[in-house]
């Protein structure tokens, strides 16, 4: 186990749901900023708000598209990130045998959503991401973390929480049996906790309806109160925090926060501020945490950097690469990680600090490919002393995407599955814990 990981008792993984690094971060390394030359972002001076530059062209139809400026705010549609989109977004190859990244705008074109094509071009400045570029540069920015799958969102969070998936793609349907990170730690003894704003993920799973009910899956407004006030002996040595789903049922009266397309980014800035400071109420506590902010996926947005040459199953590349930020007093303000991550670096950071170093065999397998551990993120000898503060949240909602209890996406067709199922798994401890879905399913049933 890596020294510094001994300094570390607990930590956090925080996964939001699609958007790709370049719309989040790529603005980070533009006009000469001091960025520049370290992090792998986009390079260049807008004009009239768009990157002229032939490495980024995007032609569809006989157009080119560049990638430009936006304003966060809601998206006109969704972009498709099945596995097929996927394909042709990464585009053609080049001689050296990476792909291009030049079929974003045509996969959004080719799906039936339509969206508007010069859509996946887009990428937000600090602005549109204020706590989420706070946290980039008060921490360490992962500039080659990757999705593990080039495809959805469903199949790369069994990445991160199994290390391997039997889904190619997301599905309209309940998730086949899986051994689970949280079956991991039971094994060795390591307590955990999931705090959800919504409606776990893990609900798709059946085999884990008895888990999602019990006291180790708590609202995510309980943080705070446990980070400050909870004893060490008790408090999680591992905590799993999940945003408010697009795909859901119920949203507990608020805008989702998942920052899925074509939500705006600001709920999801919110949240991620409000998770931000609940970890660090408890400014011991904090001192020995290790949280990781990262995306299942890149959300059909575009992306510059080729990804990675992985053999898994039918694939052979990893997914396109990702927002990813480690947060901690063991790391250097202003760090740019460029070591190969993807999902799976968390379980090997889990088998580090909680076994024997070796997760599972599919993890060693992309270990053995060159996919690292977040442990290398690490980078001070002790703990820094004070804590940066943090912007407000942006005040802007947006306009609200709403969906109703009649589902279109594979995802909210599952989501639904999954919340009829848990009902009639543990209808009493249903209402207890997760009051807003029982009342959900019950005014769906009178409908």
């Amino acid at each position: 186990m890596p020294d510094k990981l001994g300094d570390i008792d607990t930590l956090v993984v925080l996964m939001m749901q699609s958007r790709s690094f370049d719309h989040v971060l790529g603005h980070l390394s533009l006009d000469g900023g001091p960025y520049e030359g370290r992090l792998d972002g986009l390079v260049g001076t807008p004009i009239d708000g768009k990157l002229l530059d032939a490495r980024y062209e995007n032609t569809c139809e006989g157009r080119i598209h560049q990638p430009q400026e936006i304003r966060d705010g809601a998206m006109p549609g969704e972009l498709p990130e099945d596995s097929q989109s996927v394909q042709i977004s990464l585009g053609r190859r080049a001689s050296s045998g990476k792909r291009c990244m030049d079929g974003f705008v045509r996969a959004a074109a080719l799906s039936a959503h339509r969206a508007s094509r010069s859509l996946p071009m887009g990428f937000l400045r600090s602005s549109g991401a204020p706590v989420t570029n706070f946290l980039a540069k008060s921490y360490a920015i992962c500039d080659r973390w990757f999705a593990p799958l080039p495809t959805g969102v469903a199949p790369n969070r069994l990445m991160a929480t199994c290390g391997y998936s039997l889904l190619a793609d997301t599905t309209p349907r309940l998730l086949p049996l899986h051994d689970t990170v949280f079956d991991w730690m039971k094994q060795r003894g390591v307590r955990y906790r999931v705090y959800h704003d919504g409606l776990s993920f893990f609900t798709l799973g059946p085999w884990m309806h008895g888990e999602v009910t019990s006291e180790r899956f708590r609202p995510a407004a309980r943080l705070a109160d446990d980070v400050r006030n909870e004893p060490d002996a008790t408090f999680p040595q591992v905590i799993y925090i999940e945003p408010s789903y697009f795909d859901a049922p119920f949203h507990l009266g608020r805008p989702p926060n998942d920052n899925r397309p074509p939500l705006p980014m600001a709920p999801g800035e919110r949240f991620l501020l409000q998770v931000y400071q609940a970890l660090t109420s408890n400014p011991e506590r904090f001192g020995r945490t290790l949280f990781i902010v990262t995306y299942a996926s890149h959300g059909g947005l575009y992306d510059h950097v080729s990804p990675l040459p992985i053999h898994d199953g039918k694939f052979s590349t990893t997914g396109v690469r990702v927002p990813a930020i480690v947060v901690s007093p063991l790391v250097e303000p202003g760090t740019v990680h460029s070591g190969l991550l993807d999902h799976t670096s968390i379980l090997q950071l889990l088998a580090e600090k909680f076994g024997d170093g070796v997760y599972s065999e599919p993890v060693t397998r992309r270990a053995v490919q060159g996919i690292g551990s977040v442990s290398t993120v690490l980078n001070r000898c002790a703990a820094r002393a004070s804590l940066p503060v943090p912007p407000s949240p942006p005040e802007r909602p947006g306009r609200k995407c709403k969906r109703s209890l009649t589902p279109r996406t594979e995802g909210a067709l599952a989501f639904d599955l999954a919340a009829r199922a848990l009902c009639d798994h543990a209808p009493a401890r249903v209402a207890s814990a997760y009051p807003e879905l029982w009342q959900a399913m019950w005014n769906a049933e009178l409908q």
